[in-house]
């Protein structure tokens, strides 16, 4: 791979895209070297577009960490995040379309494909996920994409354990064109703490409960208090029925308490203080497809 071989500064705004639960934010968070971006192995994590930034003595990257492609969107939720997605291919330096290799010839890959020749913007294909697949099934993959003449590079990485990431940064900065830095070299994200907050939240919500429980909740940060030796954040987690929310508070209350334990051990990291956590949770029925609620959580 070639390196940077020019003392001049680089700086540009690259979008991930792909399907859901391909390791866009795993990816994120491993280059940006902090935890902006939640993860799960659930789909529909990511429901904002989140702006990730790595600094290096050499060039600024703005990542734009993009919710998934939804084939054929049920709710008005599917239907904005999947527009939010394919606003991702536009107006940026250099797409990473990621994928991974047990799905990367799927129909819907081969849909986003056909976006990407569409806008002609420069591109990497990024097959990630390498680690869970014997080498030798990555070649064929390789040869196929290459044969669609859209990649200015392709690379097989693994966002979890880092196989060639630093690789795939050098090739980003080489890409981008010259320019000054936009943000302070310390500033990894434009996300605000208290979005980042929710989205913590979220992701314990995910990762505790099951079945249709995750996708039919949100959060949404109430107060978010700061002082010089603590954090005080109250927030609602919202689910569409009565059973939902049962099964998030769970028996005696155990399932909404390991939720705020997790939420809260992450947040104090992120922070470095203490963080007095309380969560409520209540019912909005079909909140997914109520227009006026989705604006107000961002979406």
């Amino acid at each position: 791979m070639a390196t940077n071989k020019t003392s001049v500064f680089k700086f540009g705004l690259v979008s991930l895209i792909g399907q859901t639960n391909v390791g866009k934010s795993t990816l994120l968070n491993r280059i940006v070297g902090e935890k902006i971006s939640i993860i799960s192995p659930k789909v529909q994590t990511t429901r904002t577009s989140i702006r990730g930034i790595k600094t290096t003595n050499s060039a600024q990257i703005v990542f734009l960490d993009t919710p998934g492609f939804f084939h054929k969107p049920r709710t008005r939720m599917d239907q904005k995040l999947t527009q939010n997605a394919r606003e991702g291919l536009l107006s940026v330096d250099l797409v990473l379309f990621l994928v991974i290799p047990q799905e990367a010839r799927s129909d819907e890959n081969m849909s986003i494909l056909a976006d990407i020749k569409a806008t002609g913007s420069p591109s990497f294909l990024v097959i990630n996920k390498i680690d869970t697949v014997r080498k030798e099934r990555l070649l064929p993959l390789i040869e196929a994409f290459a044969q669609e003449n859209v990649f200015q590079e392709i690379y097989p990485i693994s966002a979890l354990n880092g196989e060639n990431v630093d690789r795939l940064e050098q090739g980003i900065v080489n890409q981008l064109p010259s320019g000054s830095p936009h943000y302070d070299p310390d500033v990894i994200s434009t996300a605000n703490l208290r979005f980042i907050g929710a989205e913590i939240i979220r992701e314990k919500v995910y990762d505790l409960t099951n079945q249709e429980i995750p996708y039919a909740s949100a959060v949404q940060i109430l107060d978010f208090t700061e002082s010089d030796t603590l954090v005080r954040i109250e927030a609602i987690i919202y689910v569409e029925k009565e059973s939902q929310k049962g099964i998030i508070i769970g028996k005696k209350g155990e399932v909404i308490k390991r939720i705020g334990i997790k939420a809260r051990q992450d947040i104090q990291t992120l922070l470095d203080t203490k963080v007095f956590l309380d969560l409520r949770v209540k019912v909005r029925n079909k909140w997914r497809s109520d227009e006026h609620f989705l604006e107000q959580l961002g979406l």
